[in-house]
């Protein structure tokens, strides 16, 4: 984690955004994706909504197609079941293979330290809400005092 960031204040700013994204679910899923876009922050965990499948494989062959989703499996199970093209979403892991999913739970898991400092070194280049940007700069003139 940066310098910038530690200490009393750096803690009780990154306890600040994060308490805030925990009450607003939404918010907070769009602007992981928005950091996503930027850097790939997400890397192998970006989940697509399953509508888009067709879209996001549009050049591939269909031998293709079904050998990842042969070789994928359903997410919600881990590896226990097959990938099942009825699911909301769709993953593509490490190796390139689908993994369905009912769920984008699994982002809460990125509501952490580090999710907070990439926040604040992207906030000029993320769209943020009125109420976190406050939060930017309430944490910046605490930092200099």
């Amino acid at each position: 984690m940066c310098g910038r960031l530690y200490g009393q204040v750096g803690m009780e700013f990154i306890d600040n955004i994060t308490s805030y994204y925990f009450d607003h679910e939404e918010e907070f899923f769009d602007v992981l994706e928005q950091m996503d876009s930027y850097n790939e922050y997400l890397g192998s965990e970006r989940v697509y909504p399953m509508e888009e499948l067709n879209d996001f494989f549009y050049d591939s062959t269909p031998v293709e197609i079904l050998t990842r989703a042969y070789f994928g499996y359903d997410g919600e199970y881990q590896y226990k079941r097959e990938f099942n093209p009825r699911a909301r979403y769709f993953m593509i892991n490490g190796i390139g293979n689908l993994v369905s999913r009912e769920t984008n739970d699994h982002y809460w898991d990125f509501l952490d330290d580090d999710f907070v400092e990439t926040l604040y070194f992207l906030r000029h280049d993320l769209y943020l809400s009125g109420e976190v940007k406050n939060m930017i700069l309430e944490f910046e003139e605490e930092y200099e005092e």
